[in-house]
């Protein structure tokens, strides 16, 4: 499923619906270029979960109620994602939305989101079992 995400309150909108039917557990990946979306989307995200997400850009993790944010761009093994504990954060309840999650090979999230430039614009490809809820 396609979603154009050019205008700012088009990705709102489908952050603040996709939160609305996320379950805790609930593991969603953010695949795209730099500038696509991603950290905007998981802001959103946040905040229709009533927390106060921070761009990730130096923290690997960061937690908020419910939700579990991860940044892995600068991670380049999955060793290197076992040393920050990412066994234990894949299988606990909160919401992870995991950014640059290439490194994570065999992991099977809930929500694929791969952001993209669309000419002058932006989309957004979803895919997973999330989709099978009928939220979109």
């Amino acid at each position: 499923m396609k979603r154009d995400i050019s205008k700012i309150e088009e990705t709102k909108a489908l952050a603040y619906k996709i939160a609305k039917h996320s379950k805790p557990g609930d593991i969603y990946f953010l695949r795209g270029d730099l500038g696509t979306g991603k950290t905007a989307f998981t802001k959103f995200f946040a905040q229709a979960l009533g927390a106060d997400a921070k761009s990730p850009s130096f923290g690997i993790v960061n937690l908020y109620p419910g939700i579990t944010h991860m940044d892995l761009y600068r991670l380049e093994t999955y060793e290197e994602a076992l040393n920050i504990g990412i066994e234990d954060i894949l299988e606990d309840d909160t919401i992870k939305i995991i950014e640059w999650p290439e490194i994570l090979e065999g992991e099977e999230p809930d929500l694929l989101l791969v952001f993209s430039y669309e000419g002058e614009g932006r989309s957004v490809t979803l895919s997973g079992p999330f989709l099978e809820r009928g939220a979109l």
